[in-house]
């Protein structure tokens, strides 16, 4: 599936490209070692491991069951695709159990079905919410969005009632470290530059598939505004929000005069 999606829909997100991603997650594990500051890796290395990165060179017989890798040094790396597909298959087994109304959380990847039968008492943005499923795009609280650090209702920079949809986030503000400037390296690592991305803090993905949604968040955190936003418009029923390093939030046109979304502090909108 994930190398039917990076020939069809976007080849940011490419499992082939373990042998660079282990270097940075190396280099993160060992600053984390460190209170959290740490060194870069050498674009001499990083260009070498890019070069053992070919898609290609992962081969399935679906006959037979196998993964052959015709080149050794190919690491498969499938940590921006694995936890929406199986927050899906989880998904679709409690349908088929007959759990009629749910909410999945997995860390950043959530899905529901149904709807909540549990009112929920308390005061919400949405009045929805107490009777339907919301979930909250979280603020990074740092940066440009540090204000909504101040206030402890805030830690969302937006609320959506979700009814039989997903929704994925790929962030910079929960995975990295810094180095001795305090130049910070986040785990999404854009394949044209070898270095982690810089155009967003987040990008969230709403629709049905949870596996999609994973798949997407990752790709369009990987591309400039206007790129991703013409790849959104290009797929049926999927819709984004992006948070800007700036503090802006931008949305994708089929959520803007949408009620079921709450901007929670609406200077931010764009």
């Amino acid at each position: 599936m994930s190398i039917e999606r990076y020939q069809t829909i976007s080849s940011k997100v490419n499992i082939a490209f373990g042998s660079v991603i282990s270097i940075w997650h190396d280099y993160r594990e060992e600053a984390e070692a460190n209170g959290g500051v740490g060194t870069i890796p050498s674009d001499v290395a990083l260009e070498k491991a890019n070069q053992h990165t070919n898609i290609q060179s992962i081969q399935i017989d679906e006959q037979k069951k196998t993964v052959y890798i015709d080149d050794a040094l190919v690491s498969i790396d499938v940590g921006a695709t694995a936890k929406g597909y199986a927050i899906e298959l989880i998904k679709d087994g409690l349908i088929e159990k007959g759990v009629d109304n749910f909410l999945l959380s997995g860390g950043g990847n959530v899905a529901s079905h149904g709807e909540r039968k549990i009112v929920k008492e308390g005061d919400f943005y949405l009045d929805e919410c107490a009777n339907k499923f919301c979930v909250g795009i979280e603020s990074p609280q740092d940066g440009n969005y540090s204000a909504s650090a101040d206030d402890p209702d805030s830690e969302n920079e937006a609320v959506l009632v979700v009814q039989g949809e997903s929704i994925v986030t790929s962030g910079d503000y929960q995975r990295f470290y810094q180095d001795i400037n305090g130049v910070k390296y986040h785990h999404l690592i854009d394949p044209d530059t070898l270095y982690p991305a810089v155009h967003f803090r987040s990008v969230s993905i709403i629709t049905e598939d949870s596996g999609l949604a994973d798949f997407l968040s990752s790709a369009v955190f990987l591309m400039e505004y206007e790129e991703g936003l013409e790849l959104i418009h290009s797929l049926d029923g999927v819709e984004a929000i992006w948070l800007l390093e700036d503090g802006k939030i931008k949305m994708s046109d089929g959520l803007k005069d949408n009620d079921n979304i709450y901007v929670i502090e609406k200077s931010r909108l764009e």
